[in-house]
């Protein structure tokens, strides 16, 4: 088959050409910032954000040439440049349960007072950098190291979360109009084992920070009501080798996905006459007798691979001969 027309469109433009598709009851395959039309043999791809910003970068090919790419394709690539030949990474169908893992959430009332706020920096990169696409759940190790491909992806933050995310994808979305049709594909890097560690690694931090005194939980972000309840969990984060940012001061939790801490405020903070949400809470434990079970794996068993390191060492080798 000839190679789809690459066609590159600012925001707007591209709505418009969604639109005029979906009136037309063209048929298309949606992406996250593309379409692909099989009948124009075309790949519509959104090139920038509403603000202007870029959202394509230029990207090696397996070729070794540069070409414009999305996040999604550019992690992609690193993928097929990392494991060339591979058909399907190793797991059994009733595995896909495994995919029921979600990231933990928590809300317990609204709050406004003076605290810590703490992020993980590039939460999914940090974790995966150290696993394997063939991770075996729980704590069983692979072959297949993810630390090249984020090192490659390390300074584009896009790229490396939609790494985890094509990890995931099972399925595809066709459009016709105002239909939508759910597409089977066939992923070669599909690893519900790499979702459910990442995951539940997650859930276990959650878990730490809430019986630190947390009082918002979102993935990878915590709210603690004192800067001393901060200083604990930023300990735990230290002693597992995580890397974050902190931020000290007044926080305002109205709603879940609704505060504004330092250095940050969400859309939804902003909305006019919204009203204040219930208390919930979503942490899943693999092993309540070991609560930290998959963590401690993850930061002190599992080794530190990373192609800049690597490098760096032969270097100093070097250099002592």
């Amino acid at each position: 088959m000839k190679k789809p027309e690459r066609v590159f469109l600012p925001h707007s433009q591209f709505n418009m050409i969604r639109m005029l598709l979906q009136g037309r009851e063209i048929y298309y395959v949606a992406g996250t910032h593309s379409m692909f039309v099989p009948s124009r043999n075309a790949k519509y791809i959104m090139s920038s954000r509403p603000d202007g910003v870029s959202i394509v970068r230029e990207w090696p090919t397996l070729e070794g040439y540069p070409e414009l790419m999305t996040p999604g394709e550019a992690a992609r690539r690193e993928l097929k440049y990392c494991f060339p030949n591979l058909r399907k990474v190793g797991w059994q169908s009733n595995d896909v349960r495994l995919f029921s893992w979600r990231w933990p959430m928590m809300f317990t009332i609204p709050m406004i007072g003076r605290g810590t706020y703490i992020d993980l920096a590039g939460a999914y990169h940090q974790l995966y950098a150290r696993l394997w696409l063939d991770v075996a759940f729980p704590c069983g190790y692979g072959s297949l190291s993810l630390s090249s491909a984020a090192d490659s992806l390390a300074q584009w933050k896009g790229a490396r979360n939609s790494l985890i995310g094509i990890t995931a994808a099972r399925e595809a979305t066709g459009v016709r109009g105002a239909k939508t049709f759910r597409l089977v594909t066939k992923n070669p890097y599909l690893s519900p084992h790499l979702w459910a560690t990442i995951q539940g690694i997650l859930n276990e931090l959650a878990f730490l920070a809430e019986r630190e005194g947390a009082v918002y939980i979102a993935t990878d972000g915590y709210i603690f009501p004192s800067k001393e309840k901060g200083d604990i969990f930023q300990e735990i984060l230290d002693d597992n080798g995580l890397k974050y940012r902190r931020y000290d001061g007044k926080f305002n939790i109205k709603s879940w996905g609704a505060y504004k801490v330092p250095e940050k405020e969400t859309k939804l903070f902003s909305t006019p006459g919204l009203g204040w949400g219930r208390p919930f809470r979503s942490i899943n434990i693999l092993d309540s007798d070991n609560p930290t079970r998959l963590l401690r794996w993850w930061s002190k068993s599992v080794p530190r691979y990373s192609k800049t390191k690597w490098q760096e060492e032969v270097t100093e080798w070097q250099m002592t001969i």
